[in-house]
């Protein structure tokens, strides 16, 4: 009798155990409809495709599901039930979480693109960290913090019981010597820019300020401020930047926004003096803290040109950091290009930033392209004097042997070379000595800055602008002709030689 009381007690566990299996499966097991869509996706670059084929579409609870055909209808099961856990999550916590699309491929480079609410993701990171960390930019933004977006991610993978990034350790020492690692951006997490002891330092950080705030999903602003907190109470001599970083794709390796300007650091880019070992390792696209003073300078001197000119607008300038003249004769000499077909900047050198902006501000107020060639190219030499200036320190400071050391420009000045006018006179004395000095600024750049800064210091910046952009005006503006400001200047060259004892 207690035998067969015990096996029924088995026989209705294993029944139970059994249809538990059967739901658990069943749930496993929803089906999906799926349509054909064709998807043609550039990568940031536009030079080269991201997706390009027909891909199989689906939508659950508000959000579309595109899968290389290649995926498995298995694996598309499995990734879908693994995004709703993250979307369901996110929904308990206030976080809308509908309205995304989401391509799934058998092999990419995770990306992100927030301001289109889609992500691009290969299937193998269905049901792990990375697929939180992608979907949270996707809905935040890609230039989110990516200390709150990491930590964030860290977070609510422990809530899913899916694996996390781990424990680092935080060492405080590291911010010290290094204080722009308290930005918490996303350069401050890739090997590309630091070491895996300063990598360990930012993650570890950024848990803890996640630990610090009432509501891990509070979200970017009140993460900053507990981050800002940190920063004040640990004492640390720095100020966050206003900059935001992001990846971009397997052809872009960062995205800088700027107030002015979208960055994107092409992968074939390989510095922009090339000139030794220092000089690209102190590059503005390679150093994380020299990249934070290069780009909040250049905001600085756009917004000094724009106001110069009067100019206004919302618009964000693309400019791309990558290789302009491979394949050109003699590998070319094209520093930057502004490029009025799509309005972008295309950047070899990114100390010519404000030199091309210039040019774009001059193609949107002169619509009826009245200036001359030339004249465009004036203006431009003359606001992106800045650049120029601390480009030839650049170069000065760099060891190369075939350029002029500070040393040896202020021999020539007979005056340390320390300011941009003194980059002004090297131009106009070595302008002095050029046999056609006219052809030099209609023809080359070399006299353009020089003729240009004499101009304005003649007759006025404002009268300066209108001449170069209606050269035909000028009479009516300053009372002579710009070929009439050219010989002028030519004897203002010849008097300054003459002045100048040190040459």
């Amino acid at each position: 009798m207690k035998l067969k009381g015990y096996v029924s007690a088995v026989l209705l566990l294993f029944v139970l155990n059994m249809l538990l299996i059967c739901a658990v499966g069943c749930e496993e097991r929803i089906t999906y409809e799926y349509t054909d869509e064709y998807v043609n996706i550039l990568m940031l670059s536009g030079n080269s495709t991201l997706i390009c084929q027909d891909m199989q579409v689906t939508e659950a609870e508000g959000n579309k599901y595109y899968f290389d055909r290649w995926v498995s209808l298995d694996d598309r099961a499995d990734y879908i039930k693994n995004q709703k856990k993250i979307f369901d999550l996110l929904s308990k916590n206030g976080i809308k979480a509908t309205g995304f699309s989401i391509y799934v491929l058998p092999d990419a480079t995770n990306q992100a693109v927030g301001s289109k609410s889609s992500m691009y993701i290969s299937v193998s990171s269905s049901g792990t960290v990375d697929q939180i960390n992608l979907t949270l930019q996707m809905i935040f933004g890609e230039y989110t913090n990516y200390g709150y977006i990491f930590s964030l991610s860290d977070h609510m993978a422990g809530k899913l019981r899916w694996r996390g990034y781990g424990d680092f350790e935080l060492n405080e020492s590291l911010f010290s010597g290094k204080p722009e690692l308290l930005n918490l951006a996303y350069p401050c997490f890739t090997t590309d820019y630091y070491g895996e002891s300063e990598i360990s330092a930012c993650k570890a950080l950024s848990k803890h300020i996640l630990s610090k705030m009432p509501d891990a999903y509070g979200g970017e602003e009140e993460f900053l401020s507990a981050l800002d907190g940190y920063i004040k109470e640990k004492s640390f001599d720095v100020k966050r930047s206003y900059l935001t970083f992001a990846f971009g794709d397997a052809d872009c390796l960062l995205k800088i926004k700027t107030e002015f300007l979208e960055v994107f650091l092409d992968e074939d880019y390989e510095g922009s003096c090339m000139l030794t070992e220092k000089s690209i390792a102190e590059d503005p696209m390679f150093n994380f803290k020299n990249m934070i003073d290069f780009w909040e300078l250049a905001d600085s001197d756009i917004a000094d040109v724009r106001s110069r000119f009067d100019f206004h607008d919302d618009y964000t300038v693309p400019v791309f950091a990558q290789d302009i003249n491979r394949g050109l004769p003699q590998g070319g000499d094209i520093a930057g290009l502004f490029v009025p077909n799509g309005l972008k900047l295309i950047l070899e050198d990114v100390y010519t930033i404000t030199h091309e902006y210039t040019h774009y501000i001059d193609h949107c107020v002169d619509e009826d392209n009245t200036d001359d060639n030339w004249c465009t190219e004036v203006l431009a030499c003359y606001f992106g004097k800045n650049m120029s200036y601390i480009e030839r320190l650049v170069r000065a400071e760099s060891g190369d042997e075939n350029v002029w050391t500070v040393e040896q420009l202020s021999e020539f000045l007979g005056t340390p070379y320390d300011s941009v006018e003194d980059e002004i006179l090297f131009m106009s004395i070595m302008n002095a000595y050029e046999e056609n000095p006219k052809y030099a600024v209609t023809g080359l750049y070399n006299g353009r800055l020089s003729f240009g800064n004499y101009f304005a210091l003649t007759y006025g910046e404002e009268a300066f602008i209108k001449c170069m952009l209606t050269p035909a005006s000028a009479r009516s503006i300053i009372g002579c002709t710009v070929n009439d400001v050219l010989d002028n200047w030519v004897k203002w060259l010849e008097k300054l030689v003459m002045l100048n004892t040190s040459v």
